[in-house]
Parts: C-alpha cells; structure tokens; sequence
C-alpha cells in the first residue's frame, strides 16, 4: 500500500529524473485495443491510457505513470481523468493535481482513490464522480502531526542498520534529518498553496486520524465532503453505507466510515 511516510522515504533516495528517463526510453505501447487509442505500461503495475478526450490511470502515483499522462495527453483535448491508485509520494501527488486542475478536466474513481490521490487529484477535478463500488478515502498528508517523529524514528533505524563508526553514525543521522526536515517544509508550503488554489480546506487530509483517532483510512459522506470544500460531487446513492471489508482486505489496513459531528468545522 503506498502511504504518505513511505512515499516522502522513497522521495530523499530515489532518482526521479532516472525514473522519468527510463520510461521514455523503455516504455510499452499498445495501440487501438479494445476501444483503446493508445496505453503506455512503464512499469507492472502502472497503466496508462487514452480514448478520445479521456485518459484511464491505474496503480501507484509514479514518476513514470506522470510521464506516461503527459506524453499521451500532449497536444490533445483532455476532459477526464478516470483513476484508481492507492496514492504515491506527496510532491508527486500534486504535480498529478496541478495536471488536473491546469487542464479543468473532470475526475471520476472507479475503484479506489487513496492518500495523495484523495489530496490532490480528487480535490483538484472539475467534476468529482465516484462510481458505484468505488472509494475516495484520506488518511494523512505532509501536515499530519505525527509525520516528523515518523520520519525521524525510519531515520534513527536506516542509521543504525548502517554500523557506522564513531561520530560518524550521528553526522549521517543529522544529515538525513536536514534532508527530511527540508523536504518536509518545502512538501507543506507548496501544498499550502496547492488547497489554497483549488479551494479545498487541507484538514480533510487528516481530520479523521486527529480528531477522531481513526487509524487507517477514513471516508465520508458527499455531505460531509462538501463542508471541506469539495463540491461538484456525483457520488452513489448509498455511498455512506458502503461495505469497506472488501478494501480492507484488498488493503491490509482498517477502512473506517467517518461521520462528522454537527458542529465540527474544518
């Protein structure tokens, strides 16, 4: 499952410029299949693709998959993005969400939408649809409290692992504790200004682990989505009720209905 904490580990050591290279370079097409005017596979899980003004994206937030919309979508009119991913790194959650919002195009789920997909791509959709069996679900983002003590205690056991001598392993620690801290603080200043521009309130990244002390995932109610600024909203009629255990299971983590108290404000 991808989640906020290991995606912003994985941002400080990986080489996104090297991810987005090689599926330039490596990429697998395929072309008029099923309906299909043209898909890209960069990686096993990650597929993307376009018919007509639509693009279809399924896995993971990914350096490649974003190459992959991009290159499908250029110089072409896209209106929707249809989308099931389980999220990705914070940074690349919002450049999916600047995609989005740039284009003014619709976004509609067709599984599930979780993390930084719930942040930033859903928030930032036109039109919002969430297909019958479908889920949109948050459960943190780069303000959550606990997020730095999370990220400083991986720090503490990648150092230890490492067997330095000497001085040495608390230099390494203070290093990469400069590295997070830094990308912690640029991570929360643009996504500031990423809810500031598509008029959504950021707490509903994490109102559910906070306030309600929900552990896992939370949704909610088209209601209760609205009173965070999320409108233009096409949801099932038995939304609220839907049955989690199948995600759950999918998932490996507790997927909770959150009902937001009368008075609560975001």
């Amino acid at each position: 499952m991808a989640d906020t904490l290991t995606y912003a580990l994985g941002f400080l050591t990986a080489g996104l410029s090297l991810a987005v290279a090689g599926c330039a370079q490596f990429p697998r097409w395929e072309t008029a299949r099923n309906g299909v005017d043209e898909a890209i596979r960069c990686e096993s899980e990650v597929v993307v693709s376009r018919q007509s003004e639509q693009i279809r994206y399924r896995g993971d937030l990914t350096a490649q998959g974003l190459w992959a919309v991009r290159r499908l979508s250029q110089g072409r009119p896209i209106s929707t993005l249809v989308i099931s991913s389980s999220g990705g790194e914070i940074n690349l959650g919002m450049d999916f969400g600047d995609w989005v919002f740039e284009r003014g195009a619709s976004v509609v789920v067709d599984e599930f939408c979780l993390s930084s997909c719930a942040n930033y791509v859903f928030t930032a959709g036109w039109h919002k649809t969430i297909l019958p069996r479908a889920l949109v679900a948050w459960h943190g983002s780069a303000r959550q409290k606990d997020l730095p003590d999370q990220l400083a205690r991986v720090v503490d056991d990648q150092v230890k692992a490492l067997a330095l001598a000497g001085d040495g392993q608390q230099r390494e620690r203070d290093k990469r504790i400069r590295e997070v801290t830094d990308y912690l603080t640029k991570s929360i200043a643009r996504q500031d200004a990423f809810f500031d521009k598509v008029g959504v309130s950021e707490y509903v990244t994490r109102v559910g682990s906070e306030r309600y002390g929900i552990k896992g995932f939370y949704f909610m109610s088209s209601h209760d989505m609205a009173r965070f600024g999320i409108q233009n909203l096409v949801v099932p009629a038995e939304y609220e009720e839907t049955d989690a255990s199948g995600f759950e299971r999918k998932l490996n983590v507790p997927v909770t209905r959150l009902r937001l108290a009368n008075d609560d404000a975001p």
